[in-house]
């Protein structure tokens, strides 16, 4: 009898083969899980790759939202910034895009107090609030929102883009906001 083998070449949905340890699955479950990785997920440089994109991505978009640096580990850094970026997105939605909070009004509840929260930390913290609620929350952030050791803000980056109309959020401009 063979055993069932610990490591398996999988195909992945970028069409590169990769060789995966499998050893820390059960036996009856190691063909399951290559199949899934398979079917599901791109290999690990592809991965890396597109996170990298998508990273520098909202980072770009942060600075220019005007939004300062987190702090923070690296790794809580790069997920908190992910993280404030889809808030802030989710918040424009719900609130402005459906007419309950002026244009006006999301700039100086959501937009200026988000800009004052600088720890990393506080964004993972409260990920799952709704994101209509962002306005409270920023109102009153509590005392480990504001980071001790402050990042320099980044400087805002130049536009070849008019000026938004008077009364507009540049923050959400629908083409550069998917």
């Amino acid at each position: 009898m063979t055993p069932i083998p610990t490591e398996w070449d999988i195909t992945h949905t970028c069409g590169h083969t990769v060789r995966k340890n499998l050893s820390d699955k059960p036996a009856g479950q190691r063909a399951g899980t290559a199949r899934w990785f398979a079917k599901n997920r791109q290999c690990p440089a592809c991965e890396a790759e597109q996170r990298a994109a998508e990273d520098a991505e909202l980072r770009a978009e942060a600075e220019r939202d005007g939004m300062p640096e987190l702090v923070g580990n690296d790794g809580a850094v790069r997920w908190a910034v992910r993280i404030r970026q889809e808030f802030l997105r989710a918040s424009f939605r719900e609130l402005v895009e459906t007419n309950l909070v002026d244009p006006a009004v999301f700039q100086r509840d959501v937009l200026e107090a988000a800009r004052r929260v600088t720890a990393a930390r506080w964004w993972i913290d409260n990920r799952e609030i709704a994101a209509a609620d962002l306005p409270e929350l920023l109102a009153e952030p509590g005392p480990g929102a504001i980071a001790k050791t402050r990042a320099p803000a980044a400087p805002a980056a130049a536009s070849s883009e008019p000026a938004p109309a008077a009364g507009r959020v540049s923050f959400f401009d629908k083409k550069a906001n998917r």
